[in-house]
C-alpha cells in the first residue's frame, strides 16, 4: 500500500500575498498582521500575532502586543483573548490566550485580529471530528550504539532502544487529513499539567521522515495501519515513562499550509529549485488559523 507520509517539522514561518506567498523571498509588500495558530481540541485557544511583510523565517517578524483578538464559533462571538506576554523565542511574537474556551469538533471558527495601522486579519476553518484508532507502543530491539552527552561533550557506549508505534484506523467518508503524534511525561498527571516532551516518530521506510502527516487520497474509506519507530538511548532513559500516542485529524487548510511550508524549507537547500509558495487561510493577513482534533491513548512503558 502506498503511504503518502511527509515530514512535518513545525517550522514557524509566515509570508505575504493575497492567497499565497513566497516562503523564502522578501516580496517587498506592505506589512500585514500575521497569525500563528496550531491549537488542539481540549486545550484553551493559544494564538501568536505579529506583523510581517515576507515569508522569511520568524526572525523578520515584529511583535503585536496591542492587538485585539476575538474568537467566533458558528458566527457567534465567544471571547476576546487576553494578552499574556511575549514568546521568548526569536523576536518575541505576542501571545494571546483564552481563559476557558477551546475548539470543539464539528463547529466552524473565525478569528479576527485588529491593530492600529493594519487591515483587520480574518481566518476561518471547520474543526474536524476525531477518528478512533487502535494504537500500540511495544519493544522492538536493543542495539549497541555510541552516545554523546550534549551538555558535557563526553562520548561513551550505550544501547539504543527501538520501540514500534502503530496506528490502525478506518478512514471515514469524505476528505480527511492526519498527523501522527507522540509525547512523553514523567508521570500520567504531567500530561494535564503540560509537563510533556514532544518525541520523534521515524517512518521505517524512510529514516528522514519524522512525525509524519498524510491525507487520505490513497486510503479512502479503507482500514489501514501506519507503523513508526521511537528511539531512545539507554543512558537517557529512566526505568519507567508515560507516553501519549495521538492520531490527530486536521483541517484541509492546515494540511495545505504545512505541506507547502515543508517543500519550501527543503527547496531552500537546493540552489536550482523553483520558488515555492505556501498557503494561508488568513484574509488581509498571513499565516494559519487552525486546530488539531486528537484521538489519544496513554501508556506506561517500563524500559527493557
Amino acid at each position: 500500500m502506498m503511504k503518502r507520509v511527509v515530514f512535518i517539522c513545525v517550522l514557524i514561518a509566515l509570508a505575504a500575498c493575497k492567497d499565497e506567498f513566497d516562503v523564502f523571498e522578501v516580496p517587498g509588500k506592505d506589512f500585514k498582521i500575521a497569525i500563528q495558530s496550531f491549537n488542539e481540541v481540549g486545550h484553551p485557544w493559544y494564538i501568536q500575532t505579529a506583523v510581517s511583510k515576507s515569508a522569511a523565517p520568524i526572525g523578520t517578524l515584529d511583535s503585536l502586543a496591542n492587538a485585539v483578538v476575538k474568537i467566533y464559533e458558528d458566527e457567534k462571538f465567544v471571547e476576546q483573548l487576553k494578552f499574556s506576554g511575549m514568546n521568548g523565542h526569536f523576536v518575541h511574537p505576542a501571545i494571546f490566550r483564552s481563559s476557558t474556551n477551546s475548539p470543539r469538533p464539528g463547529h466552524e471558527y473565525k478569528i479576527t485580529v485588529e491593530a492600529p495601522g493594519y487591515p483587520m486579519a480574518i481566518g476561518t476553518y471547520k474543526q474536524p471530528e476525531p477518528v478512533p484508532a487502535e494504537m500500540t507502543f511495544k519493544f522492538h530491539s536493543r542495539q549497541r550504539a555510541s552516545y554523546t552527552n550534549l551538555e558535557t561533550g563526553e562520548s561513551f557506549i550505550t544501547y539504543r532502544m527501538a520501540y514500534e508505534v502503530t496506528f490502525t484506523f478506518t478512514d471515514p467518508p469524505g476528505e480527511n487529513f492526519y498527523d501522527f503524534n507522540l509525547e512523553s511525561a514523567a508521570t500520567e498527571e504531567d500530561f494535564a499539567k503540560g509537563n510533556i516532551s514532544s518525541e520523534l516518530l521515524y517512518d521505517p521506510f524512510n529514516s528522514n521522515l519524522m512525525r509524519g502527516m498524510t491525507d487520505d487520497s490513497q486510503i479512502s474509506e479503507q482500514r489501514v495501519t501506519y507503523k513508526f519507530f521511537y528511539f531512545g538511548y539507554e543512558a537517557q532513559m529512566s526505568q519507567s515513562r508515560w507516553f501519549r500516542i495521538s492520531l490527530r485529524t486536521m483541517p484541509a487548510e492546515q494540511f495545505k499550509y504545512s505541506s507547502k511550508l515543508i517543500k519550501g524549507y527543503l527547496a531552500s537547500y537546493d540552489p536550482y529549485s523553483q520558488p515555492v509558495t505556501t498557503y494561508t487561510n488568513v484574509e488581509n493577513g498571513l499565516g494559519i488559523f487552525s486546530a488539531y482534533t486528537p484521538y489519544s491513548k496513554v501508556v506506561n512503558v517500563t524500559f527493557e
